[in-house]
């Protein structure tokens, strides 16, 4: 799929993220992987591991998905 499913995805799992799960501990993790591995069935690009920063304590405030696809998208991760 392209680019453009993948920033749609991405705000997706930022908003459910800020708006919903993101701060009930264990769940927002959990959503956090999910939304990690679902970031990289959609492009199979295995730079969404650095996705994991969501994990952190406070990080869930952060749009970090659409950070994420900016940067691979304007390839400043390689």
């Amino acid at each position: 799929m392209g680019m453009r499913n993948a920033y749609i995805a991405a705000g997706i799992l930022d908003l459910i993220d800020y708006l919903v799960i993101g701060f009930i501990p264990i769940a927002g993790d959990a959503a956090d992987i999910a939304g990690i591995l679902a970031m990289h069935f959609i492009t199979k690009n295995p730079l969404y591991i650095t996705g994991l920063v969501e994990i952190i304590p406070g990080a869930d405030i952060l749009p970090t998905n659409l950070a994420i696809t900016y940067a691979i998208d304007k390839g400043l991760l390689k």
